[in-house]
């Protein structure tokens, strides 16, 4: 079974698959032919742009050495405090400039990311529930 994210779900993962593959220093191009595509293809999935599936998020999350959970479940902003909070990293070239200040998009974006987790949150709970009740042939 494959289970699709929504369009806001995708956007949240893609962010977090981005800063994951940051924080480990690879770059796009090297992930992407990890995972055997283009790097401009790669790049749809970070941007949200194209439908994440539970197994793309497996692979991405192999070659990128996370949890594939942290991948989706992770806020943002939370990984973001972890990274700039970080003795050993170097804020202002880390991800490209000062982290502190963001504009208002990647604000909304954020706060829309932060949204979808507590969704995603849930549908996980549900999907765990399920598969629990069907592994359970005595569970009603």
């Amino acid at each position: 079974m494959e289970e699709n994210l929504t369009v806001l779900e995708n956007k949240m993962v893609g962010v977090n698959i981005s800063l994951f593959r940051k924080a480990r220093g690879y770059k796009a191009e090297y992930v992407a032919d990890e995972l055997d595509m283009s790097e401009a293809n790669y790049l749809k999935y970070e941007r949200g742009e194209h439908q994440l599936t539970i197994p793309f998020i497996q692979k991405v999350a192999i070659v990128l050495k996370v949890d594939p959970i942290k991948l989706m479940t992770t806020t943002p902003s939370i990984l973001l405090d972890k990274i700039t909070n970080s003795p050993n990293a170097g804020v202002g070239n880390y991800i490209g400039g000062d982290l502190n200040t963001m504009d208002e998009k990647t604000q909304e974006l954020l706060n829309r990311a932060i949204e979808s987790t507590l969704q995603v949150n849930d549908n996980l709970v549900k999907l765990l529930e399920k598969l629990s009740r069907e592994q359970s042939p005595n569970a009603s």
